[in-house]
């Protein structure tokens, strides 16, 4: 009997097969909607130049998003799977599903202003009032074996307590970009 092949490595940005600017309209859709769901309650996007970068709760949500893509708990919405090379959302608070910018728009209005969007996706505590923090992070667009995918942005809530903890293991390579609430 063979040993069974290695799995082909992953690659961040590119294996070379074809070009990441491919990806760059789905990139910019990305920031646009980030930029979108942060200003309702104002936050950080944390952008890293690898995914090992992602440092506290954006790391463990990660693997979160990980453990239900590998154990098939998560999915990808049908229009990712028609076309994965746009913007890709996994929502903390709704993780049984990768979405689509459309279908993360949907999801993300109906949650909005309902109890469970005042649920702190760090430790689980109900947060009173505007004391929310938005917390995204993109992995970048990937290029493999030709087809291009993604970036996924993960998204999450964290309380005032978790946020100030999670803002003390931001380190290494990773732009922070800091969005005001927008002023309705």
């Amino acid at each position: 009997m063979s040993a069974p092949e290695p799995p082909d490595p992953v690659h961040i940005g590119t294996d070379g097969s074809a070009s990441l600017d491919d990806a760059i309209d789905a990139a910019m859709d990305a920031h646009r909607l980030m930029e979108r769901i942060a200003g309702s309650r104002g936050g950080e996007v944390h952008i890293p130049e690898e995914p090992r970068h992602f440092a506290g709760l954006l790391a463990l949500w990660r693997e979160k998003m990980n453990e239900g893509l590998l154990s098939g708990r998560t999915q990808l919405c049908r229009h990712l799977e028609a076309n994965p090379a746009q913007v890709m959302i996994w929502f903390v608070y709704l993780p049984g599903l990768i979405r689509c910018r459309v279908c993360a728009e949907s999801a993300a209005d109906s949650v909005h202003g309902t109890p469970a969007d005042d649920i702190c996706d760090g430790c689980g505590k109900t947060v009173i009032g505007p004391y929310m923090h938005t917390i995204t992070g993109e992995i970048t667009a990937q290029v493999r074996k030709g087809t291009t995918t993604g970036p996924v942005l993960i998204h999450g809530g964290a309380c005032p307590e978790c946020n100030a903890r999670d803002t003390a293991h931001v380190t290494g390579p990773v732009r922070v970009r800091k969005i005001e609430k927008r002023k309705d």
